[in-house]
């Protein structure tokens, strides 16, 4: 069944042997997180449609909200949020559970970071299904700024792979950084605009706007998606160039460092 959702996306793209390889790896993974069944996909579909229900009754009818739509207004955040979080902690063991294929095939190994990524991409966008339907149902406006969505997702997607690659680089010569990232990502749950408006926390660690990457992506998708207003200009390109620093700098180190890693995992 994924096969047949995804197949007429991969016609259009260039056919060569590294995307063949980069797409198969994402599509194993994907798979195996759903035990490789058709029903799998529809779970992947089902179960942010029944978390999003969830967060409609409780934000809608036991604990109301100022904010309109909560529900969605939440949905948005954590799923931005999610794909992160899971992207980079994924990273961690991607070379120890594919050695079997770096110590036998000659390739480039950030491949495997596309390939992870990719994968968690495919669940985001069966969460941002569920979070459309939603909005559909609830009759918030589909306008013209959801053009801007693709260039959000674009950027998301490279922050997402820049820090995984730079994380997993790490991890190779300081395993205790799986456990540090934890609590860094607690701490980046909290001081991201995903529960409440980003006003509050900028108002008292104003800092913390440009530190965060994800304080403006995760603001600038609500205005299109949710408040139909234009996004902040300044914090596109901010977040676009944030973006872009981290992932040249992750595969500078990645590849500066990669001579040793096989004799470390």
């Amino acid at each position: 069944m994924l096969n047949s959702i995804l197949r007429p996306f991969v016609s259009y793209l260039p056919q060569n042997n590294r995307f063949q390889r980069i797409w198969k790896l994402a599509q194993v993974d994907y798979k195996k997180r759903f035990y490789n069944s058709n029903w799998g996909v529809i779970w992947a579909l089902f179960n942010p449609l029944a978390r999003l229900l969830i967060y409609f009754i409780v934000f809608q009818y036991l604990i109301p909200q100022s904010i309109d739509n909560y529900a969605l207004y939440l949905f948005s955040g954590l799923l931005i949020w999610m794909f992160f979080t899971e992207s980079t902690k994924r990273a961690f063991r991607v070379l120890i559970t594919k050695k079997y294929l770096i110590s036998s095939i000659r390739f480039n190994w950030i491949d495997l970071y596309l390939a992870s990524t990719l994968s968690v991409f495919w669940g985001f966008l069966f969460n941002f299904l569920a979070y459309f339907l939603l909005s559909i149902v609830l009759q918030v406006d589909i306008t013209l700024n959801y053009l801007y969505f693709p260039i959000y997702l674009f950027n998301i997607i490279i922050l997402c792979l820049g820090f995984s690659i730079l994380l997993a680089t790490i991890y190779i010569y300081f395993v205790d950084i799986i456990h540090i990232w934890d609590l860094v990502l607690l701490t980046g749950f909290w001081t991201a605009p995903i529960l409440f408006r980003g006003e509050v926390i900028s108002e008292k660690f104003g800092y913390l706007d440009y530190i965060h990457p994800f304080t403006g992506i995760i603001n600038n998708v609500r205005n299109s998606i949710l408040f139909d207003t234009a996004p902040n200009w300044f914090f596109f390109f901010y977040n676009l160039l944030y973006g872009f620093v981290v992932l040249i700098l992750a595969v500078f180190l990645f590849k500066k460092f990669s001579k040793s890693f096989l004799e470390r995992i």
